[in-house]
């Protein structure tokens, strides 16, 4: 059967308990992040009938645990070379141990893998080296855009050339004043090198995401957010230019195609 798409991408994970997505294009698979356990990659990845032996190469955007508690198993068990930026890497070096083929990730210099290019853009948040990703295959472009921390020109920019987005809507502002988490913890999520709320990403898509056929919102937190109040945001101001997805919090979303 002849290939009717150019990605097929799945959100195997997004939230701030574990984040992993896995992007093909004629048969060559790449996974970002792996903020949930190897066994558990590979049993969501079966579940539609992926198999590891497509996986080219394991990116990972920064050092924080929801993205990358999983990455030295499954980089170990797969023998498949590991993708980040020098910093984030040093930042990451006890968590993810004993790596086997470590490739950097230079800014401004994409990454081909077969029919695949992986371009970053980088991100304010609270990490050593944090990075988006926007992955190129058949002549569209995706984006894997959390952790951004807050509405940035660069950002911006990128977003204005993409088909399609995972895309961070991370916290309700009400849900969030309102909640248990420590004063410090509220002024962290929300200061600029945190995470974007339901507003500013609705804000970000209805002004820069034009060209999007779908938005997958991703990195939901599970205290200071709801997928009604998420869908609701983003919906409002896209309007009917742009399908609107939730991705899950603990389990794998399904397939996407661009």
């Amino acid at each position: 059967m002849t290939q009717q798409y150019a990605l097929k991408i799945i959100p195997l994970q997004s939230s701030s308990s574990g984040n992993c997505i896995y992007v093909e294009s004629n048969g060559t698979g790449l996974v970002f992040d792996a903020g949930i356990s190897c066994r558990m990659i590979t049993r969501r990845l079966a579940d539609f009938n992926v198999s590891t032996e497509k996986i080219q190469g394991l990116f990972i955007s920064h050092e924080h645990s929801d993205h990358i508690s999983g990455a030295g198993p499954f980089h170990r068990q797969y023998q498949f070379p590991l993708y980040a930026t020098h910093s984030t890497l040093e930042a990451a070096e006890e968590k993810l141990k004993n790596l086997h083929e470590i490739r950097y990730i230079q800014h401004a210099r994409p990454v081909r893998i077969g029919p695949l290019t992986v371009h970053t853009v980088k991100t304010p948040h609270d990490c050593s080296d944090g990075v988006c990703f926007i992955i190129e295959g058949g002549g569209k472009l995706f984006g894997i855009f959390t952790d951004i921390g807050k509405p940035e020109a660069g950002i911006a920019r990128a977003l204005t050339k993409l088909d399609a987005a995972l895309f961070e809507s991370n916290y309700d502002e009400r849900m969030l004043t309102d909640s248990h988490y420590p004063l410090f913890l509220k002024k962290r999520i929300s200061s600029g090198k945190g995470h974007l709320s339901n507003a500013q990403s609705a804000n970000m898509l209805g002004q820069y995401g034009k060209k999007l056929k779908w938005v997958c919102l991703a990195h939901l937190s599970i205290d200071n957010n709801s997928r009604q109040l998420a869908y609701k945001s983003v919906s409002e101001t896209v309007g009917k230019k742009s399908q609107v997805i939730v991705a899950s919090r603990t389990s794998s979303t399904g397939i996407l195609y661009v």
